[in-house]
């Protein structure tokens, strides 16, 4: 019976070969005779999917005498890589959080097996063969715009989905399975392994989950095989053909500026006056520099394709917090490429700045007419987040400097 061998591991992404299926059950199968490697179950899966469930239903670590009692001689091999999403359904339904919260830190964990990933996205690592989301069902994970499965179906064209009733399909056989390797990630272990306790008159504070994944070695280009597959998927042309051809050159021609406006959805928007304030200073932007192209568009009135190519043309992405700035995925990370987020003064969120930092892109939180960047950023224990009472993340009436925006991207553009 081959034993399970723990490949890569950080609070909430593990990577493992040789891992055994039963009854809804994964086991890692130890050694008799050598001590354990393994991390404690906990710090590998949680019961949050299913609040149901203990952890020792969804994870056992048993010795080899054990797994030759309970599994027998025979198993059903799942072969290739597959990544597991041990998430809930709560948040999943949401551009965002399905693309940047989950399929994100499962790549960024996998890509660690491969730190000589290039820049135009070559890499030795095959394609997950299936995509699991055992405690999702099949009618959950889609997003009011249809995002989620396209970006997924763009990003691993080969592999095949499985969800809920599928994974207890196969737990229903009462056969067991064996995973040549997975690849689990749980946000709700590393947000866990992430939370700080506030100090006296503080509150407690929460990393984002992907910083966990993002301890495990990387090349820097680590998300370009992705990034390459979805613009590719969306253009109809060949991402990683034109990457080494352009990326000079893009860094050279006329920057493109998209402001992806909120002003019509109702929630979290900027002032009124500032915001055509803003429009009417980027167009004067545009004027002032010939050739340098301003978009400023409803995310939502645009196809998925149409989201995806201009994102990625993209130079600077500017827009109040929210799934539009998603976008900065498929953007191409040069000197010059930024990401700029208008919040509340005295709100903070690190949903974009964290994404923005790991794949080598500016990210500004600008308040009004003040701009942070990382590692000078507000005290996350002395500001509003999304969703917190009495807090004013998601006015309505925020501020902002259309002139210190124009001096932030001219900076940004021309001291690249």
């Amino acid at each position: 019976m081959p034993l399970t061998e723990l490949v890569g591991h950080a609070p909430g992404y593990t990577i493992l070969d040789n891992v055994y299926f039963l009854n809804g059950t994964l086991y890692i199968v130890r050694s008799d005779t050598e001590p354990s490697t393994f991390p404690e179950t906990r710090a590998m899966i949680s019961n949050a999917g299913n609040s149901k469930l203990s952890i020792d239903d969804t994870m056992r670590i048993i010795s080899e005498q054990e797994a030759n009692a309970l599994l027998g001689k025979q198993a059903s091999r799942m072969e290739g890589t597959t990544f597991i999403c041990n998430d809930g359904a709560s948040m999943m339904s949401d551009y965002y959080h399905f693309t940047a919260e989950s399929l994100f830190p499962l790549w960024r964990a996998y890509s660690s097996l491969d730190v000589s990933i290039t820049p135009e996205g070559d890499t030795r690592l095959p394609q997950p063969r299936r995509f699991i989301a055992p405690y999702i069902p099949s009618s959950r994970w889609r997003d009011y715009a249809n995002l989620n499965q396209y970006i997924l179906h763009g990003a691993f064209p080969s592999t095949g989905l499985e969800f809920e009733g599928d994974w207890q399909d196969r737990a229903d056989t009462f056969r067991p399975h064996f995973f040549d390797r997975i690849v689990l990630g749980d946000r709700t272990v590393a947000k866990r392994a992430g939370t700080h306790e506030g100090e006296q008159g503080k509150k407690a504070t929460f990393d984002k989950a992907v910083v966990q994944a993002d301890k495990l070695p990387k090349s820097p280009h680590w998300w370009m095989p992705l990034r390459n597959n979805v613009v590719t998927f969306a253009s109809g042309e060949d991402a990683t053909e034109s990457l080494a051809e352009t990326r000079k050159k893009r860094e050279e021609s006329p920057p493109v500026i998209t402001y992806v406006t909120r002003q019509a959805w109702g929630k979290r928007m900027l002032r009124d006056a500032d915001h055509n304030a803003l429009v009417d200073k980027l167009r004067q932007l545009k004027k002032r520099n010939r050739g340098w192209e301003v978009n400023v568009v409803q995310m939502e009135k645009l196809s998925r394709e149409e989201q995806v190519k201009l994102a990625a043309r993209t130079t600077v992405l500017l827009g109040v917090h929210g799934a539009g700035l998603t976008g900065l995925l498929w953007m191409q990370p040069t000197k010059r490429s930024a990401v700029v987020e208008f919040l509340a003064p005295g709100a903070f969120s690190e949903d974009f700045e964290v994404a923005a930092r790991m794949l080598g892109i500016k990210h500004y939180t600008v308040w009004g007419d003040k701009s942070m960047s990382y590692p000078s950023l507000p005290d996350k224990s002395q500001t509003w987040a999304r969703g917190q009472r009495g807090g004013n993340f998601d006015s309505n009436d925020i501020p902002v400097d259309a002139d210190a925006v124009v001096e932030l991207i001219m900076k940004q553009i021309q001291g690249a």
